[in-house]
C-alpha cells in the first residue's frame, strides 16, 4: 500500500471514529494526548511504523473497532508513531 492509499484509509478512519482517532498536527494538540493513559498502556501503548508500510492503517482500524483510542503523530518525513489506549484523550473542560 503506497503513502497515498494510507492517508485515504486514516480520513475514512476518521470521519468513522472523530471522537477516538486524532492525527497530531501541532504542539497544541499534542496536548489532546492524556500522558497518564499512555503511560499506563505501557509499551503495548506505543509503535512506530514507516509511511508507505501496510500494516499500520488496519492496526488502527482494529484498535478503534475494540473501543481503544488513537493518536497519529509524524517522526521526520518517513515515519509515524501510533499512540493507543483506552481513555488517551484529555476532557475539554
Amino acid at each position: 500500500m503506497s503513502t497515498q492509499e494510507n492517508a485515504i484509509k486514516v480520513r475514512e478512519l476518521v470521519n468513522k471514529y472523530p471522537n477516538k482517532l486524532k492525527v497530531i498536527q501541532s504542539e497544541a494538540m499534542v496536548d489532546l494526548i492524556d500522558m497518564d493513559a499512555l503511560m499506563k498502556a505501557g509499551t503495548a501503548g506505543m509503535s512506530d511504523y514507516k509511511n508507505d508500510d501496510s500494516t499500520w492503517p488496519d492496526f488502527i482500524s482494529k484498535q478503534l473497532d475494540s473501543g481503544k483510542d488513537v493518536a497519529i503523530l509524524p517522526k521526520g518525513k518517513d515515519s509515524i508513531l501510533i499512540f493507543v489506549a483506552n481513555g488517551l484523550f484529555k476532557k475539554r473542560w
